[in-house]
């Protein structure tokens, strides 16, 4: 299938200036009003085959897009031109970082589900394939979050998930995913209080749950772990840990 979009956001000028004048900052007020018009071809396509009644594969193809458009924080400040020797704002022509691009995503994904063992094993994975172009990356800035674009950035992913009903009364199940973030090109990116220039994201996490039938008993555990630490600025872990366990049980 396939989906053609067509945007077009406008900014409210009058809405920005009174916003603007609270933190003391220029009134806009543009001679002409910014617009952005926005068109993309969005195809997708599953293809799907059952090998038997306990084994099934597929594969996907899709694109995507998140419409480019403008900022409005609070210290977004118009262009200046000298004036007499000194810089003098321009409330009516808007500066530099006021507008951003599209964003457009291209992915792939393959994957399986299988029923082993006469039914008492279920086995499922997927690999999948993101690249974006023009990535929006939310940047604080003074005194508001600043959208640009980063050039490109590609995320790889694997996930397995296993349940095995051992016995009539035990059920074991084991899961794990695999995450690989990261930026190709982000000439303009800002830094965190480590200078760090990587892109961390969660690397491996994964899961072992263990439980007595009914599904519903107290009896029962589990094991969760991360290998890594989120990226986001705002809940990075920047004392160099390299990953957490969490272990639950119950009787």
């Amino acid at each position: 299938g396939d989906r053609s979009t067509i945007q077009t956001p406008n900014p409210n000028p009058f809405l920005a200036a009174i916003l603007g004048g609270f933190f003391d900052t220029y009134a806009h007020h543009f001679d002409n009003e910014p617009e952005r018009n926005t068109d993309h071809f969005i195809p997708s396509l599953v293809l799907e085959r059952t090998i038997d009644e306990n084994n099934m594969i597929y594969f996907s193809f899709a694109k995507g897009f998140k419409s480019g458009g403008f900022n409005a924080a609070d210290d977004q400040n118009p262009e200046f031109q000298i004036v007499n020797g000194a810089p003098t704002p321009m409330p009516n022509v808007p500066g530099i970082g006021f507008e951003y691009d599209d964003e457009t995503a291209t992915s792939y994904e393959i994957g399986g589900k299988h029923t082993l063992a006469d039914g008492a094993l279920r086995f499922n994975w997927a690999y999948a394939d993101a690249e974006y172009k023009n990535q929006q990356v939310s940047t604080f800035v003074g005194l508001g979050f600043v959208v640009g674009n980063a050039a490109s950035s590609v995320v790889k992913t694997l996930e397995v998930d296993l349940l095995w009903q051992a016995t009539d009364d035990l059920r074991l199940g084991v899961n794990a995913a695999y995450l690989d973030a990261s930026y190709d090109s982000f000439p303009a990116a800002a830094c965190n209080a480590m200078q760090a220039a990587g892109m961390r994201a969660l690397g491996w996490a994964g899961g072992v749950p263990l439980s007595n039938n009914p599904v519903t008993s107290y009896l029962g555990c589990q094991a969760r772990f991360n290998a890594a630490n989120l990226y986001h600025s705002a809940v990075q872990d920047l004392s160099g840990k390299t990953g957490t366990g969490k272990y639950n049980g119950s009787l």
